[in-house]
């Protein structure tokens, strides 16, 4: 599942994911911060910051049928504050809250009180791509599109 603002999707971007994510009932996509700053200085993106793994949304989901139910309402409401990181983290308990204030929350503290609270085995996944963590909400985000898509 991705959006319809997700320019820059490659073939290549959605094998990555899905080799990762076939393994668990559900999976989102990720830019590390590090990966994404190297290739696009200068250009603004919401990240969110744990620990161990600063990251940028991807805009690519895998639910694996049944077995991920329940649990588009509840990522719903993540995307939904996607640019708001301490309703994220309200969303998904007061201890993680905390700990993500604290800066203590891990990614794979993460993974798991998502799994607690939801019931279902769900992995955030990392691609090597900077350009998959852009969609076009902006028209900044429109711009630097089209220069990426001029030099190719």
């Amino acid at each position: 599942l991705t959006t319809c603002d997700h320019a820059l999707l490659s073939a290549g971007m959605v094998r990555l994911f899905l080799d990762e994510a076939r393994a668990s009932a559900a999976a989102a996509a990720c830019v590390e911060r590090t990966i994404y700053e190297q290739r696009f200085p200068g250009s603004k993106r919401t990240f969110i910051r744990l620990k161990d793994f600063s990251f940028s949304g991807a805009n690519l989901f895998w639910f694996a049928g049944a077995r991920a139910k329940g649990l588009a309402d509840f990522w719903r409401g993540l995307e939904a504050n996607r640019k708001r990181p301490l309703k994220m983290a309200q969303a998904i308990g007061v201890f993680t809250a905390l700990s993500y204030l604290a800066g203590s929350m891990t990614k794979p503290a993460l993974e798991k009180t998502i799994r607690r609270r939801t019931k279902v085995d769900v992995r955030l996944i990392p691609l090597p791509n900077a350009e998959a963590a852009i969609d076009v909400d902006k028209p900044q985000d429109l711009e630097l599109v089209r220069k990426i898509l001029a030099l190719d």
